[in-house]
């Protein structure tokens, strides 16, 4: 459950990624789920910057919210 939907009660939802596995850049996301249209804003940035999973994934992101979600969601990739 992401940060800043557990406050909320809201547990529904799910979020996919697509990674190029020659790149490490984020092709595309699914995001479904409280707060998943404010978080893609920050995918979008990342995919126009060029920034590799690893990149959005170490981010320092702020806690309790819905964006620290992306942490979890690209930590789950693995390197």
């Amino acid at each position: 459950m992401l940060g800043g939907a557990k406050p909320l009660h809201e547990t529904t939802g799910s979020w996919k990624a697509v990674v190029d596995s020659a790149t490490d850049r984020i092709l595309g996301v699914a995001l479904l789920g409280h707060g998943s249209g404010e978080v893609v804003t920050a995918v979008q940035l990342a995919m126009v910057g060029g920034l590799t999973y690893q990149q959005v994934r170490d981010a320092v992101i702020t806690h309790p919210t819905t964006g620290e979600g992306l942490n979890l969601l690209l930590d789950a990739l693995g390197d």
